[in-house]
């Protein structure tokens, strides 16, 4: 069992961070989250842009793929 969603989402956690992607999928099994596409964490004004992000609900750890083969980018806010 898994669930997918497949537009622009965004989800809001507890850290107050807000996370963009195109499509997400969240395995309960697993306790893990995929999302991929134009992905974005924002937090206090700072982006973190990437093309994955998995999301490891159990551990709480997260890992950020960069786009196309590049590095991740980061927008520190001042």
């Amino acid at each position: 069992l898994s669930i997918r969603r497949q537009r622009q989402m965004c989800i809001r956690d507890r850290l107050n961070e807000e996370i963009f992607g195109d499509k997400a999928i969240y395995d309960p099994k697993l306790e893990k989250i995929k999302i991929s596409g134009n992905v974005s964490i924002i937090q206090d004004g700072n982006i973190l842009s990437g093309s994955e992000l998995i999301v490891d609900l159990i551990n709480s750890t997260s890992i950020i793929v960069g786009n196309n083969g590049k590095q991740v980018s980061v927008k520190v806010a001042k």
